[in-house]
Order: structure tokens, then sequence, then C-alpha cells
């Protein structure tokens, strides 16, 4: 990691940004694949370790303006709330928040309403992708940790910062 910063700062960025691009590197051998394709609706998860396969039907947000947007994306731990917090790989990484689009909450759960998130149609899928993913190796990320205050229907309404935190690194989602 300390290459990736160093390269970074010559190449005019930050030595921060470069370290933690370099440290992916390795992150991204626990589920050795990942997919969400919007159009179809399948989620696709592979262990790495295990060579363990889960599918499922999922959907993202409620029409196109509010889908969960392509890219690639950590899967997170998500505190002690079901499911997993989705963080773009973009130039703030650990802030919650999609630096394209400026959509936040990005989140991997079960069925449910869908604020741009991947969620699932049915139990069945969402139990055997989170079973999958949760039995995986994992390694610890920092993020930003957050305050933050919703109304219900999940609409966010306020967002404090409130310092960092490492959570579990489960892999990396591909959202086509």
């Amino acid at each position: 990691t300390g290459v990736g910063g160093t390269v970074a700062v010559i190449g005019g960025g930050k030595f921060a940004n470069g370290a933690a691009q370099a440290g992916f590197g390795y992150l991204f051998n626990h589920l050795s694949r990942a997919t969400f394709n919007r159009q179809t609706g399948e989620l696709y998860v592979r262990d790495a370790d295990t060579g363990n396969e889960a599918k499922g039907l999922f959907f993202s947000g409620t029409g196109p303006n509010d889908q969960i947007p392509a890219g690639d994306y950590a899967i997170l731990q998500r505190g002690d709330k079901d499911g997993f917090r989705l963080e773009p790989y973009d130039s703030v990484f650990g802030d919650d928040k999609h630096n394209g689009t400026g959509q936040t909450l990005l989140r991997l759960h079960g069925p449910g309403r869908s604020n741009g998130c991947v969620t699932a149609r049915d139990a069945t899928s969402w139990a055997d992708v989170k079973a999958l993913v949760q039995s995986t190796s994992t390694s610890l990320v920092t993020v930003q940790k957050y305050w933050s205050l919703t109304l219900p229907g999940g609409h966010l309404l306020m967002r404090i910062p409130t310092g960092t935190e490492q959570v579990k690194y489960y892999g990396r989602l591909k959202v086509d």
C-alpha cells in the first residue's frame, strides 16, 4: 500500500487514496465474483475460498431514476443491522456516498422497500445470498462513521459524520 501511495503522489494525487487503491488488490479475493444485473434482476455471488455459489432475484429502486448506479462496490458490514453496506469505489472511498450521483445509504438487503439499494425480491433469494456472503473470508477496512436521522420509508433527513470505524469487508460487487 505504501508503493500505491507514493505512486499517487508522484502522479499528482493523494497518498492516502493511492495507498487505499493498492490495498484493494488483496481484498478482492474474498468473494471471487459478485454481480448484479439491473435489467434481469439476477444477483450472483461466488466464494473464492470454497467455490460455493448463490444467486437470487433482486431489484433496485422504484424506477430507472433511483436505481443503484452501474459500477463497482465494496460489500461491507452494516453495523448491527441486517444486510450489507455498499460502498462505491470512487474518489472518496468510505464516505457512504456515490460521488458521481450523490446517492447515499446504498445497501444490499432483504425484501422490502428499495431507495436505490439492491433489494431481494423474496425471502429465499435473500437467505441464500446472505448466508454465502456472511460465510466468506473477511478483512477490515476503515470507513466514515455517521449518525443519521431518517424519515419513515428510509428517506434520509440528516447525516452527521462522527469519525471513522473499522468494518468487515466481504468482497466486491459489480453492478451492470
